[in-house]
């Protein structure tokens, strides 16, 4: 009723100073006698241009804002986040070497004028072309390309790294919006609650049952949770500039998340075996077929090479002569072969591609003990904190029973003020931390789907 009183005397309060304003702009306007045609006609232009630019301004400030889920973020990012794109575009590269280091050698063509022609029985030689054509040995080419074809495979492994990586690096990004948006609305459910208690305790102390400090007590609280709310805000900025770097975005740009944090979570189906499937160790199967490939085209690359051709040479007439086949040219075909004598380089081009190979193999093996290394502890993770989250919910429970019996007995003078304000704090913890096990859950749920190769989870 008190507060009834109050709202109503404000009220008159409010309307009696309106009329008070509202009479002093009349008598304002009386005494500079501007008529309101006047004030429409010299006034109105440069209103409604200052309402224009305030409105352009105000328009140029405004962020864009796009609601969106995780799922849809990532698609958007596999077109736009440079790491995968440029993983993509090397092994279109290598797809182009293939091409290229499969094709014949160039021909030779040569040109040669005599300057001083040689006699011959028919004439004087003038000049000389030649054209010939080397053949490398046979399954050579093919080496090299099958060599550089395993290398775009490995390649293309990596590219599937890269955007099982992005999911996991999105999710790190994009569940502390959500968890920003649950805890704003927690800290502001709780200023509410702490309001609520003050008021309480300014009843109390009215009804004679309780002391100021218990408001004072409850406007400490208040403080620190306005503080909280004031530094969550300012912290929006920075979450936000996390995500726009992996989608590639302006600063400017707002995504506001869709997705709630999940409680629940199976862990059925987290397979050993599939650590063998993941794109990181197939790339080094691939590289390691590429490296044998390397070490056949090394083995063929010390055998000889091929080569054959033809000369024309260019004949002039006899003038002091008459004879047979005067002037005729000449053609001289060839056939030549190289003499790979210097084996040195060879047998290094081998043992290196053998070296590799066997670098290869070790990485893979390494790569599966760190994925199976990493999927024990998110699996330890996601149990840890499916636990945490149920004991939470227990104690979120358990503890909003015992702030409405405690606010029974406050109300009844059977407690202390201080005790009801200690166990509501309890209470707000309890409720941060079950948001924050429930935020580290689903991102551990997006590391496994990276460490299992498995977008379906």
């Amino acid at each position: 009723m008190r507060i009834f009183k109050q709202h109503k005397i404000a009220g008159r309060t409010g309307l009696m100073t309106g009329n008070l304003a509202a009479s002093g702009f009349v008598q304002e306007r009386k005494r500079m006698n501007v008529s309101r045609p006047e004030l429409a006609e010299g006034h109105i232009p440069h209103l409604f241009l200052m309402l224009v630019t305030t409105l352009i301004m105000v328009l140029a400030t405004i962020k864009p804002v796009s609601g969106q889920s995780l799922d849809s973020l990532y698609k958007e990012a596999l077109e736009t986040n440079p790491g995968v794109q440029a993983q993509y575009q090397k092994f279109e590269a290598l797809m182009q070497k293939s091409a290229a280091v499969s094709g014949m050698p160039s021909p030779q063509l040569s040109l040669g004028y005599f300057i001083n022609p040689i006699e011959t029985r028919v004439g004087p030689q003038r000049a000389q072309i030649g054209l010939s054509q080397q053949f490398p040995w046979f399954g050579t080419l093919k080496a090299k390309e099958s060599a550089v074809a395993y290398q775009a495979e490995a390649q293309f492994q990596k590219f599937e790294e890269a955007k099982l990586k992005l999911y996991a690096d999105l999710s790190r990004a994009y569940y502390p919006l959500v968890e920003w948006s649950e805890k704003l609305k927690i800290l502001e459910s709780e200023k509410a609650l702490l309001k609520e208690l003050r008021q309480q305790a300014i009843f109390q102390q009215e009804s004679g049952n309780a002391s100021s400090v218990d408001v004072i007590r409850a406007d400490l609280l208040i403080d620190d949770i306005n503080t909280e709310i004031d530094i969550l805000k300012a912290e929006r900025s920075a979450l936000q500039s996390q995500l726009n770097e992996l989608i590639n975005k302006e600063e400017t740009f707002k995504i506001e998340p869709t997705d709630s944090l999940n409680r629940a979570f199976s862990l059925s189906g987290s397979d050993r075996e599939s650590m063998k499937n993941h794109p990181a160790v197939k790339r080094y199967e691939q590289e390691q077929k590429a490296f044998a490939e390397q070490e056949n085209a090394a083995t063929k690359a010390g055998l000889p090479q091929i080569g054959v051709g033809i000369n024309y040479f260019v004949v002039t007439e006899r003038s002091d002569a008459q004879l047979p086949k005067n002037g005729q040219d000449a053609l001289l075909p060839q056939l030549s072969i190289s003499l790979p004598i210097y084996r040195k380089q060879y047998r290094a081009a081998r043992k290196e591609a053998i070296h590799l190979q066997k670098a290869a193999e070790f990485e893979a093996q390494h790569e599966v003990n760190q994925l199976q290394s990493e999927l024990d502890n998110v699996l330890f993770a996601i149990d840890r904190e499916m636990k945490l989250i149920a004991l939470y919910k227990t104690k979120i429970g358990k503890a909003e029973m015992a702030v409405e019996l405690l606010l029974d007995q406050y109300q009844n003078g059977q407690t202390d003020y201080e005790e009801v304000l200690r166990l509501q704090s309890k209470l707000f913890d309890f409720k941060l931390k079950e948001l924050e096990s429930a935020k580290k859950l689903n991102i551990k749920q997006s590391e496994l789907i990276y460490l299992t190769n498995d977008l379906t989870k």
